[in-house]
């Protein structure tokens, strides 16, 4: 069975071109482990890799 798809109206996409940008967050969620005890050490996290892509023009 064959299935041939046609789009009902084309419109310009104005969104998906657009500068992203990327926000990395180490949140308090205390409804997970509550907040940190003022004796715990403080935290910090690296990022290692990010992959990212552009269209080729």
């Amino acid at each position: 069975m064959v299935f041939k798809r046609r789009a009902d109206s084309v419109k310009q996409s104005k969104y998906w071109h657009q500068p992203l940008n990327m926000n990395f967050d180490s949140e308090t969620f205390t409804d997970w482990f509550g907040i940190p005890a003022p004796t715990d050490p403080e935290g910090h996290f690296e990022i290692d890799y990010v992959r990212v892509w552009k269209r080729a023009e």
